[in-house]
């Protein structure tokens, strides 16, 4: 292995550290909602936490868990198939 790969491998370590931080701090953030905020459950933790954005579609579900910092991990993309459920998209309107 040369000095290049043993770079590359450090920096997918920093990185899969940093998402599973993002995904703790992340889940801890739910399960405060769902019990000190009397959320009840995920569900409407999810509900509470998003409902101050503005979704349009797909891709700003998939930017606002991108801003949580695990987009790109499966529990990531897990988050982002429980939103498309739960947030209410806007209609794009051409005024």
């Amino acid at each position: 292995m040369n000095n290049i790969d043993m770079v590359d491998m450090d920096i997918l370590k920093e990185e899969a550290f940093a998402a599973e931080v993002a995904i703790d701090d992340f889940e801890g953030l739910v399960g405060d909602t769902i019990y000190t905020h009397d959320a009840g459950d995920r569900e409407t933790a999810l509900r509470w936490m998003t409902m101050e954005e503005t979704f349009y579609g797909n891709q700003d579900v998939r930017h606002w868990v991108y801003k949580h910092g695990f987009l790109f991990t499966s529990h990531g993309k897990a988050v982002v198939e429980e939103l498309m459920n739960i947030v209410t998209f806007k209609e794009f309107d051409d005024e």
